[in-house]
């Protein structure tokens, strides 16, 4: 979706990129899949925010080999905040194919992240979570 600074990373048989506004189907997709709820509206918002603001966004998509979507993730830079002084990153979604998990993806995707964050000269970061997804997580395993 918005153009990374630095050249595509590697993580075991896949690789880390810059999100592409091509990516936006197969994003909303697997979020969808992992969520149980299609947000293709708010992926749409999150791609036309960053191409208006591309150094407050990092968005990174990771492939396989055969380019296929495994996972993605979405940063937005914060600054001032909640009182906050200076900027920070908030770590607004990530997710990655339920069969491809515990292969390593998700801690590309955040390596990555931290690194153009670093390069930004951003140090704290955060995330950002839905409060009433509790609820949903708390039936699920009861």
């Amino acid at each position: 979706m918005v153009a990374a600074q630095l050249a595509p990373a590697t993580a075991a048989k896949y690789k880390v990129r810059a999100m592409r506004a091509a990516d936006l189907d197969a994003v909303a997709m697997l979020d969808a899949r992992i969520g149980g709820r299609l947000r293709r509206r708010y992926f749409l918002r999150r791609l036309e925010r960053a191409l208006r603001e591309p150094d407050m966004h990092i968005q990174l998509a990771a492939e396989d080999d055969e380019g296929a979507l495994a996972g993605f993730l979405l940063y937005r830079v914060e600054a001032g905040e909640f009182g906050a002084v200076g900027r920070s990153a908030a770590l607004e979604t990530i997710g990655v194919v339920p069969e491809r998990r515990r292969g390593g993806i998700g801690r590309a995707l955040l390596d990555r992240a931290r690194t153009i964050l670093r390069r930004k000269g951003i140090a704290s970061e955060a995330t950002r979570a839905d409060w009433k997804a509790w609820k949903k997580h708390m039936a699920a395993n009861d």
